[in-house]
């Protein structure tokens, strides 16, 4: 991978360097740009090896463990086995011993009555007089129903204790330092009940009173203080995988930024495009793809929600490449010029853990919004997703705890988080905007 990534950045040199001297059509500018394909589809191909590799030694090591399971479940039954069996074993020598005693018993007996057996003996005498029970002997239903309240509460907290240690999610604000090793930037809540589709995204529009909305400010207030020694104009938001609410967060933070900075919002995920279509735009409406590409100028690309002072970029036509459109210098100066027009650029990128885009897009872009989600990413997975994304410039604002339960994380683990509503402390498991409504987690 060294050679293939030296072979790359040396391409990269030559074109740099043919771009100086020559124009677009000289033969050593088609002759630099080949090489520079040539290279990196050599880079491509080199990392599909390793991670074929790397995918073909992890199915062996998953197939190792579960050999070396079955075995430790054979051996652990032969043990409980033969367990068994010197318990059977004891309760057979004991019924012995106690066969020998009566054996012996009855031989003296039967000794004793053959030595008197000219004797008249008393056939049977009352030992006790018979009463009427006042109830059965057996069974006992009142033992029995309070040995089985106990085996069930006993068995139920080993079970909870079972689950707790198998969970491998980030589930509370404290997991995203001790399993991620980062700052926590916010957290917002799991909202509860019914919600037109696409509501989510525009909350922090369309529910200015909502604790949900509050929390939006937090991230904003936390992002705005982050940039006072050190502006941050360009702020990118991303996560491990999919359905972890990245571009909500991302929408919810640049309408909020919105009200205070001149702000645009830039739809990055080519992969997976969804901001026009949630602002009311065509599919195909022009954007960041032909920004870049050069094919439609900034006034047909930038758009104004006008339910807000947002400006906005969709991503465009998908393009058959969206790796070397995002790695292109044009893009970089397209962010440029974006920088000279607004004071902050929120840029909504695909996860990191599928495609690389959002790596490239660490490297120009000066702050880094990273999303989880509560109760279901593997901290692993984020953590990894972590490792990745940080190799660019962009700095780590902190993590969003994003879809977080707190009426779970209060009940389980003991702790309530508050935030700023309408000049009080409201607890965050009083939001919602029905008891009976269904909980969505489709943001």
């Amino acid at each position: 991978m060294a050679k293939a990534k030296d072979a790359e950045t040396e391409a990269e040199r030559r074109l740099a360097e043919a771009s100086k001297r020559y124009g677009a059509e000289h033969p050593r500018m088609i002759v630099a740009e080949s090489d520079l394909r040539s290279a990196r589809e050599s880079s491509r191909k080199t990392i599909d090896s390793v991670v074929t590799s790397i995918t073909r030694e992890y199915e062996v090591a998953k197939a190792t463990e579960r050999s070396s399971a079955l075995q430790l479940e054979k051996a652990q039954a032969e043990i409980q086995n033969m367990g068994r069996k010197e318990f059977q074993l004891a309760s057979l020598e004991r019924d012995v011993q106690t066969n020998r005693q009566l054996y012996d018993l009855f031989l003296n007996r039967f000794k004793e009555t053959s030595a008197a057996g000219d004797l008249q003996s008393t056939i049977a005498r009352v030992v006790d007089t018979a009463v009427v029970p006042g109830g059965p002997v057996r069974p006992n239903q009142s033992r029995i129903i309070g040995i089985a309240l106990v085996i069930g509460l006993v068995l139920s907290m080993m079970l909870a204790m079972l689950l707790e240690r198998l969970d491998n999610t980030v589930r509370t604000t404290s997991d995203v330092d001790e399993k991620l090793g980062a700052a926590l930037l916010g957290i917002l809540p799991w909202v509860r009940g019914r919600h037109k589709k696409y509501e989510i995204q525009r909350a922090f529009l369309t529910d200015t009173n909502h604790q949900f909305t509050e929390a939006i400010r937090t991230l904003r207030t936390g992002i705005l203080m982050s940039a006072l020694d050190n502006p941050q104009k360009v702020v990118m938001v991303t996560s491990s995988v999919p359905e972890e609410g990245k571009t909500s967060v991302a929408m919810n933070i640049a309408f909020s930024l919105a009200q205070v900075k001149r702000t645009c919002l830039v739809d990055a995920d080519m992969r997976r495009p969804t901001i026009a279509k949630i602002l009311g735009l065509e599919a195909n409406a022009p954007g960041l793809s032909q920004l870049v590409a050069g094919t439609e100028p900034p006034a047909k690309c930038i758009y104004e929600y006008e339910q807000s002072k947002l400006h906005y970029i969709p991503s465009g036509a998908v393009p058959p490449n969206p790796l070397e459109l995002l790695s292109s210098k044009r893009f970089s100066d397209v962010l440029k010029k974006l920088e000279e027009t607004f004071e902050v650029i929120v840029i909504d990128t695909p996860p990191v853990q599928l495609v690389s885009d959002a790596v490239i897009i660490a490297g120009v872009a000066n702050a880094l919004v990273y999303v989880v989600r509560a109760d279901s990413t593997p901290y692993q997975v984020a953590k990894g997703g972590l490792e990745l994304v940080k190799k660019g410039k962009a700095h780590l604002l902190g993590v969003v705890l994003n879809q977080l339960d707190v009426e779970k994380a209060e009940r389980y683990y003991g702790y309530g988080k508050y935030i700023t509503y309408g000049g009080k402390y409201a607890r965050y498991k009083r939001y919602g905007y029905s008891s009976g409504g269904k909980k969505q987690r489709a943001y």
